[in-house]
This record gives C-alpha cells, structure tokens and sequence, in this order.
C-alpha cells in the first residue's frame, strides 16, 4: 500500500491519477513447526484446570453428602483412568477399586488392568463372571442391544454380590460415565443408584467431559494407558458386545483373528438353527433380537429375512368351579422338575411338594396354584382374571428360574432378608426367612424369557 501524494481537492477534474508505493524486500516467513500433542495440552491448560476444579469439587462434595465408602469403579479404559486420577487428587489418597472380570475381556487389558493395581497401595475388590457368559448362551442365545442379558449376569450380577460382601453398608463408587457416550447416558443423572446394583451410589465426575478432554487430561497427567488404543479401537470393554460398532468388530477379528474366529462359529451355528442365512451374520444384524424399523428395512434392501421374534405358544382356559372362584388353566412345560421348582416356591407364598402325587401345591393370600409334573398349572381364586394372569407370570418364572438358573447372584443381592443362597450353583429359598415379598422376581435375567414366552399364549375360556 503506497502513500497518496494529490489530495483529493488536486485530484478533482485532473483525470486519472497513478499512486506509486515503494517495494519492500520481504523476508520469506518460516514455515510453522509441526505441533505436538504437548503443544495441544498447553493451548487448553486453562480449560483443562477449570475441568478438573468442577470434578474434584464434585467428587469431595458427593463424599461429604454420602454416607457411603468411596471407591472408584476401573475398567481399563481411558474414562476410568481419568476418574481414578480425578478421585486420587480430591481424597489425597486411593480408595478401593472395583474391577469386574466378566470372562470377555480382552488380555491387554486384563494385564493393564494388574499394572495399575500393582502401582498403588489400595484395596482391591476384583469380581468374576468366569464361563458364565458362555454356559448362558445356549439358552439365551446372542446377546443384542435390545437383549442385554450379559450385563446382568456377567457383570452386575457379580459386581453386586462382591460389592454386598466387601461394604456390608453399600458404597460410593465413582464411576467413568459421560452423556456424549450415547443417548441413553445423555439423559442419566450424575448421580444414580442402578436397580441391579441395589448396596451401590454410582456417580460420574467426568460426566460433562468430551472425549478429547479425557485424552487431554491423560496427555497432561502423562500417564500409561491401556495400548489397545494404540491398535485403533475407540470403545473398551466386552471384545463381542453387541453394542460395538462393526468396524470395532473389524479390528477384533484384526487384533485378535482366533477369539474372533470362535465367536464367529458360534453365530453361524445359531443362524443355521433359526433358519437365516450367513448374511445376517456378516452384516451384523445378530446385535438385535427385534431390531429397529430402519435396520430391518436396511436387510430387506439387501436380501435378509429377519428372524421373527420366538416365543413358546400355550393356550390359557378361564373357568369358574364354583361361585365367586375363577380358575385360570394352561400349560407352561412338557415337564417340570418339581424338586428344582421347590427350591424357589417360597417366594411364591406357603407350599407343599408331593412327589408321588406328582404335584407341588402353593398357597398364597389370594390364590392356590397347582404345579404338576407334566408342566400342567392351575391358579384359582376369587380374584379378577387379570390378576390370575399376573401370577401366571410368577409362576412361569419360577419354573424357568429353577431349570435354567446360572448362579449369577443377582437375587441374592437383591432379597432384604438374606433368605436367598447359592446352593450348587443354583438359587435356593430358605422358607423359613422368606417372606414372599416377591422384590426378587423383578431383577432375574430370565424375567425377559419368562415375559416374553407368556406374550405368546392364545386365550380360551
């Protein structure tokens, strides 16, 4: 830009003026260095620390209004990590940490898992689900993002009686969860008690965070973390969960082709047994048992039948015996084990099992069922029909929980009067504690069979 030497008075009626400006030598600029994730960390420092003064303000204030042993909940992923440091800083100690093993984690992080433990001087609380995902599935079949039952039974199941037994009192446990993870955590509060985890306040201090802030806070803190993330997976936890993206799946069968192998033929094994062919395997529409209706139009466009729901279809007969008494009547089994029905009928009401009649008989307030050995159940009472129904429900439970139990533990936890143990890997009702309160019925992973295979029935009467 040069500088005018006419004003614009001289200027007027004179033509066309030419502006001359003096040409400078300019120094070539040089070129930006290449910034480091260190650079990155020191542009949001100020962020950063207003972050972490909210969390550990949070986390102390929590402590202070909770008369509850705080622990933090560690998974090996990158969120558990910051919660652990954030929790360490606001205590100026590490409270006991609670890892749950639920047998389908991956080996690098069961390893880092140990070397984070082995740095600190903490109680460690470890659960374990052990082979209970795998002895399950035969009767579940594949889990699904709408058909969670491996959560319950390998994970909260266990977490639950470890937690019961560790903190006779229940505890605190802050938690890595943040609402930008999914839709479902977006609407959670910060602070939350989980049905499945009855003796547990879980709570997030990093609830507000993105996921760029925690890789920030862990660059900052210059701490190890799990090197799956190194191998290009975003999402830690259950290497086969449904709730994976399919390129994170990808990366499993990449990182780990034998355990990715092993699972694949146990999918195309299922497939094969309901009748749908190895697309929808490939595909993944294996992570809904009644997907979405955009995904089902999303397998019709390419050609894949999506299996219809399955239930076990029974007919139900209503009649009345005698005045004021209505009798509900139907089949649930081809054959029930009547020994390892008796083991859960307390929580039905009072019962008596006559083996050579081949009959259990349960009296309640306002119902007798009779359970026979040849899956035949009869309610009867002078009660409504809907309510005949809802104790059907019970009952089909009831039976389904005796034959098919896995142990998970979640009705232990669960009961108020302790009448509920573990007796061969099974569920067993002392009667003489039980008060037929019923709390436990709601919290069995079978409660979705049991539910479901009633919605089948057809209705006579």
């Amino acid at each position: 830009v040069g500088v005018a030497k006419t004003s614009a008075k001289e200027r007027t009626g004179r033509g066309m003026v030419v502006k001359t400006k003096k040409r400078r030598y300019e120094h070539p600029k040089p070129k930006p260095r290449r910034r480091t994730w260190r650079d990155v960390v020191k542009a949001n420092e100020e962020a950063l620390l207003k972050k972490e003064a909210e969390a550990i303000k949070f986390i102390r204030h929590t402590c202070a209004n909770t008369n509850k042993k705080p622990t933090v909940a560690f998974s090996g992923g990158k969120d558990s990590l910051v919660t652990l440091l954030l929790v360490e800083k606001a205590l100026q100690e590490t409270p006991p940490l609670i890892f749950t093993d639920t047998g389908l984690e991956f080996p690098e992080t069961l390893e880092y898992v140990d070397q984070v433990f082995e740095g600190r001087d903490a109680k460690i609380v470890r659960a374990e689900a052990g082979n209970r995902f795998w002895e399950a599935l035969p009767e579940f079949g594949p889990p699904g993002r709408d058909y969670r039952w491996c959560c319950k039974i390998c994970k909260l199941g266990p977490t639950s009686k470890k937690i019961k037994n560790s903190f006779p009192g229940g505890c605190l446990t802050f938690i890595g969860h943040r609402r930008y993870e999914s839709e479902r955590r977006s609407s959670q509060p910060r602070i939350w008690k989980n049905p499945w985890v009855p003796n547990q306040v879980g709570a997030s201090p990093i609830h507000n965070w993105s996921a760029f802030e925690i890789w920030l806070y862990i660059f900052r803190e210059n701490v190890s973390y799990n090197p799956l993330y190194n191998q290009g997976f975003h999402r830690l936890g259950c290497w086969l969960c449904p709730a994976s993206d399919l390129s994170e799946m990808e990366n499993t069968g990449r990182t780990h082709p034998e355990m990715w192998r092993g699972w694949l033929d146990h999918l195309h094994s299922y497939a094969k047994k309901i009748g749908v062919p190895t697309k929808w395997v490939d595909h993944g529409f294996w992570r809904w048992k009644n997907p979405p209706d955009g995904v089902k139009t999303l397998a019709k466009q390419i050609g894949i039948q999506i299996p219809e729901k399955h239930v076990e279809r029974g007919e139900i007969t209503f009649s009345s015996p005698c005045t004021g008494v209505t009798m509900l009547e139907t089949q649930v089994s081809d054959h029930v084990d009547l020994h390892l029905v008796s083991n859960l009928l307390p929580i039905l009401g009072k019962h008596k099992l006559s083996p050579g009649m081949g009959v259990a008989l349960v009296k309640s307030k306002d119902v007798k069922i009779h359970i026979y050995q040849n899956g035949r159940v009869t309610i009867r009472g002078n009660v409504e029909e809907k309510k005949l129904l809802a104790w059907l429900r019970r009952v089909k439970e009831i039976v389904l929980r005796s034959v098919l139990c896995t142990g998970c533990g979640v009705c232990v936890n669960h009961c108020p009067r302790g009448a509920i143990n573990l007796v061969g890997g099974r569920a067993k009702v002392t009667a003489s504690k039980c008060t037929s309160c019923q709390v436990c019925l709601g919290f069995c992973p079978l409660n979705m069979r049991s539910h479901e295979a009633l919605d089948g029935y057809t209705y006579r009467g």
